[in-house]
């Protein structure tokens, strides 16, 4: 173990003198026991019981005949090792369902009366310019079913790649969301 010490810590020399008077299988085999050991330690501690109840509630123990007393002594107080009475009818909830990956039109506002037309500004994209027509609430697979209908509605001003618009462009909202 001191040659793997050693080694390691950049004494070569130092290190070939242990390193040849013990097998490599008793080398191995202390480097597996201080791992175990090192692994288990945690683990170990991990395990040990609290007292039945709990810590509970903590009292202060007076330190001197006087009245004074010591933040830093605590005791532990009445009732300290006492369950809680548990109802035997309890049954827990039921999950919420899960909206999956399409919601439904619940979750974003209805269409307010918005511009009649939307300047276009350097870097937009149409993903962009749909989530801003939904709203912060809107999600990505509200976003992706709404892009398209913009480009359908604009179809005329953008051109055949939908990906290219040009700031100050006019864009007319879609009819319908």
């Amino acid at each position: 173990m001191a040659g793997t010490l050693l080694h390691r810590a950049g004494h070569v020399r130092l290190a070939a003198f242990p390193l040849a008077a013990s097998p490599a299988f008793l080398r191995r085999l202390v480097v597996a026991v201080v791992g175990l050991q090192l692994l288990s330690g945690p683990a170990a501690h991990a395990s040990t019981p609290l007292p039945e109840g709990g810590p509970g509630p903590v009292a202060i123990m007076p330190a001197a005949p006087g009245g004074q007393t010591d933040p830093y002594f605590l005791v532990p107080g009445p009732g300290a090792h006492q369950r809680p009475a548990v109802d035997p009818t309890w049954q827990p909830a039921a999950p919420a369902p899960s909206p999956g990956l399409v919601t439904g039109r619940a979750t974003t506002p209805s269409r307010q009366p918005g511009p009649a037309t939307v300047t276009v500004r350097a870097g937009d994209t149409l993903w962009q310019i749909a989530a801003r027509d939904l709203g912060s609430l809107a999600t990505d697979a509200e976003i992706a079913a709404h892009w398209p209908r913009w480009y359908a509605a604009n179809r005329e001003a953008i051109g055949a790649d939908p990906g290219f618009l040009l700031p100050g462009q006019l864009l007319t909202p879609p009819t319908q969301r």
